[in-house]
């Protein structure tokens, strides 16, 4: 999770020194208004019938190319599977980057996203880790969001699928908050 880490850090970095750079003011705060953060919440689950469901964190931010495509960066825990009947924990986390198509009706836009996802999961009985592994697999999902009027507050809802995680397909269904730095 080390060099994931280091990779989604340079990431932010890079792209925040290309927004302060802007020769002018006015082109540095044109450019700062394309950026967003955000976090949501919701009900995380693992494809495999033994375990249990668990509650899920999604913290991203993202920077909009124009009003249709966009690059998004996360962090995500999906929380602490118990297998069903057993003393046996999965911990799954990790970090994405994705691409993220959206189409605006009204208030409502629809988007669309697909990237990959850089992930650490840890197996434990009572506490005690006994088996760690990572790996970097493809995402994609989809979701609304609502603009209030005159806001830079969206509310925001997903489902996201992650791939072949530690053997096993995981689906997160959140609902969160975004917050636009320029009013859209």
């Amino acid at each position: 999770m080390k060099k994931q880490s280091v990779l989604l850090a340079v990431l932010f970095l890079v792209i925040g020194l290309a927004g302060t750079m802007a020769p002018q003011q006015a082109e540095a705060q044109k450019l700062l208004t394309k950026w967003y953060i955000g976090g949501s919440a919701g009900k995380s689950d693992v494809e495999t019938s033994s375990f249990d469901d668990d509650f899920g964190l999604k913290f991203f931010g993202g920077y909009n190319f124009n009003n249709n495509v966009s690059v998004e960066a996360a962090f995500i825990n999906l929380g602490e599977f118990d297998r069903k009947g057993d003393i046996d924990v999965v911990d799954v986390f990790g970090a994405e980057v994705s691409v993220v198509g959206k189409i605006s009706i009204g208030r409502f836009s629809i988007f669309g996203k697909g990237g990959v996802f850089f992930w650490d999961a840890d197996n434990s009985v009572d506490g005690f880790v006994f088996r760690t592994d990572d790996g970097v697999d493809p995402t994609y999902g989809f979701g609304f969001e609502y603009n209030f009027k005159n806001s830079r507050l969206n509310l925001r809802a997903e489902w996201q699928k992650f791939q072949d995680v530690s053997g096993s397909d995981l689906e997160l269904l959140s609902v969160g908050v975004k917050y636009n730095f320029g009013i859209r």
